[in-house]
């Protein structure tokens, strides 16, 4: 069974990866046929290409990632399915701008590990 707290603690730690720029840390938190979309990334079913092509370019030219808002979390059994908003601070044209977005992000539990299959991260309009 997953639980609410569990799904908050892999946002916390996904949220550090970020800050951190701690690439293994989070395709750790990804089960490994997971499907990622993103901001610079349509689709990818590779955390190593998502790493390459999305968290790469985009965490290295950004910093204080943060989950802003946690809008909803459902757990079913070994499930969870998370709505999010987020922020961060990117730099653009030589200036750091205030940015926000939101995520989707779908958990599940197995063998005692949280990992995400499938996460949806987009810049707000």
């Amino acid at each position: 069974m997953l639980n609410e707290a569990e799904a908050l603690e892999w946002l916390k730690s996904f949220e550090v990866s970020v800050k951190n720029r701690d690439f293994a840390k989070a395709q750790a938190l990804y089960d490994s046929q997971a499907t990622l979309f993103g901001t610079l990334v349509v689709m990818s079913q590779s955390t190593e290409d998502y790493k390459k092509n999305q968290w790469a370019v985009i965490w290295n030219m950004s910093k204080n990632f943060r989950f802003s808002e946690i809008l909803r979390i459902d757990v079913f059994d070994s499930v969870a399915i998370i709505s999010a908003m987020w922020k961060n601070t990117t730099l653009v044209n030589e200036n750091w701008i205030e940015r926000s977005g939101r995520a989707t992000l779908c958990l599940i539990k197995a063998n005692e590990q949280v990992k995400a299959i499938h996460s949806h991260f987009s810049s707000s309009p």
